[in-house]
């Protein structure tokens, strides 16, 4: 790879943009269509978020994909949040205990320091 070429940079910057290609997220729908979403996004796969955003995937009980996709179990990518976000998920969204999705992401190891984690706690104060 040619030097100076940051090689995590140029595959989030390539998936990044095949996301722009798809409808933004709705906030709270039909829980029925909502599990592909859900497990893409705590298993950290951004492609399959993609493809699930694009097949009509919600939030569902309170809790959204974004909520998921900080959790601890599991995630452990930031470019799902970062996916998520460019989508048009909320940051800022309480779940059914009155949790947004930092309150997950603080805890999860894998995504301290990251831009992901900075934009969901940036998010509590707007």
């Amino acid at each position: 790879m040619a030097k100076g070429i940051d090689p995590i940079r140029l595959i989030a910057s390539i998936l990044l943009s095949c996301a722009l290609a798809l409808p933004a997220l709705p906030v709270h729908a039909d829980p029925g269509v909502n599990g592909d979403l859900f497990e893409a996004a705590r298993r950290g796969n951004a492609s399959e978020v993609k493809a699930a955003l694009a097949a009509g995937a919600l939030d569902e009980y309170g809790a959204t994909p974004l909520h998921w996709a900080a959790g601890v179990f599991g995630n452990h990518n930031p470019l799902v949040i970062t996916v998520l976000t460019e989508r048009g998920a909320d940051p800022g969204a309480h779940d059914d205990d009155g949790k947004v999705p930092f309150d997950y992401a603080k805890d999860n190891e894998a995504l301290k320091g990251t831009e992901a984690h900075w934009l969901l706690n940036e998010a509590r104060f707007e």
